[in-house]
């Protein structure tokens, strides 16, 4: 008799989504499902993931360039599915998890035609910067899988009327796995006589860096050196060079930032995240700074305003560096309002656990444990 299992199905190699993929297997498991997973053979995580108790993980050869990208799709279709297949024939997998959409993600999904898909939509509409060649691809996987899952309720009626299949929201859950490294690197310091204000994630053009740069300047020629600024993540930051390159206490860094580098970001006396972003549907960045109770000043787009509550764990404001500057300052100088923030932060980090959308997910799959 075939072991009934649900299949996580992730082949992205960096970022938030390979924690994701492990938050979820790992509360599953701690609920008595029975997980199998298909994960990159070079995922960030790899020994992570692999401590978890799945009962069975393939892992497969991915890609980091157009050229590799293209020979192992030619050989998924001649090596990889025949693989995964023989690998889980002794199991009925009636469910697939997918935490984060990938260009492989219907591949492997297609090797169980019976099962059915649930697929994680986290930005479900095309943004400034993006390649539209992957948004369609997405697309087209979002109106294949059975179910799509968004992590803001603002998106289920846009999300509904591509799929044109059933729709649910499900919590993100805290990523901060970062902390459990042995081998942690330190890669910034933060003065404890400044207010510190970070800016960490994918630098791209929909994330609002121009208006940014602006604000700061207001703020700096208000509160002058007692404040400073950090802007940390990967991307091209060509467009900005010039906006921050007479801005003073500014540190720049672009760059992959590792796994095990990721918690020294967020260790440090009166910091203060900025997510001025121009558009978005949810960040995880936030969810990383909240077990930190750094209080966070973002803008009022896409399900942001759903992760941060104005005046209880962070300010809300518009698209507008002057609303942005005067929210920075409002912070810097209420020191009762940042602690404030800054405990009401801890507390919601509580509600945002793995364990609770676990429990999500398993109702709307109608899964049971039969083990």
């Amino acid at each position: 008799m075939k072991k009934k299992a649900i299949l996580i199905n992730y082949t992205g190699r960096k970022g938030s989504g390979t924690w994701d993929a492990y938050g979820m297997a790992k509360a599953l498991i701690a609920k008595g499902i029975c997980c199998v997973g298909v994960f990159s053979s070079d995922v960030e995580n790899k020994n992570e993931i692999q401590k978890l108790a799945f009962d069975k993980i393939v892992f497969i050869p991915t890609y980091s360039n157009m050229k590799s990208f293209i020979l192992e799709s030619l050989r998924f279709s001649k090596k990889h599915r025949n693989n995964i297949i023989k690998e889980f024939e002794n199991y009925n997998i009636e469910n697939i998890y997918c935490p984060m959409d990938t260009q492989w993600e219907k591949k492997i999904s297609d090797c169980f035609p019976k099962a059915k898909v649930y697929l994680v939509c986290h930005e479900p509409l095309l943004k400034k910067g993006d390649n539209w060649i992957t948004y369609k691809i997405f697309r087209t996987h979002m109106k294949k899988a059975d179910a799509v899952i968004v992590h803001s309720k603002v998106f289920i009626d846009v999300v509904k009327r591509i799929s044109k299949n059933p729709t649910y929201y499900m919590p993100l859950g805290q990523i901060n796995y970062y902390g459990q490294y042995d081998d942690k690197k330190s890669m910034v310091t933060y003065s404890n006589s400044t207010v510190n204000y970070l800016f960490f994630g994918r630098i791209a053009e929909n994330k609002g860096l121009d208006i940014l740069a602006e604000a700061y300047r207001k703020v700096y020629d208000e509160l002058d050196n007692s404040v400073s600024l950090s802007v940390i993540g990967n991307g091209d930051f060509s467009l900005y060079e010039k906006l921050y390159r007479d801005l003073s206490n500014v540190t720049i860094i672009n760059r992959w930032i590792e796994d095990r580098e990721v918690e020294s970001i967020f260790l440090g006396h009166n910091l203060i995240l900025i997510c001025p972003y121009k558009e978005g549907s949810q960040s995880g960045v936030i969810q990383v700074a909240r077990d930190y109770g750094i209080p966070m000043i973002v803008t009022n787009v896409g399900g942001l305003s759903e992760q941060v509550e104005n005046e209880i764990t962070g300010l809300v404001t518009n698209v507008d560096a002057d609303e942005i500057a005067a929210a920075m300052i409002r912070l810097a100088n209420d020191k009762e309002l940042y602690n404030q923030i800054s405990r009401n932060e801890k507390e919601e980090a509580k509600k945002y656990t793995w364990e609770n959308s676990a429990v999500y997910l398993i109702d709307i799959m109608g899964e049971k444990n039969e083990n």
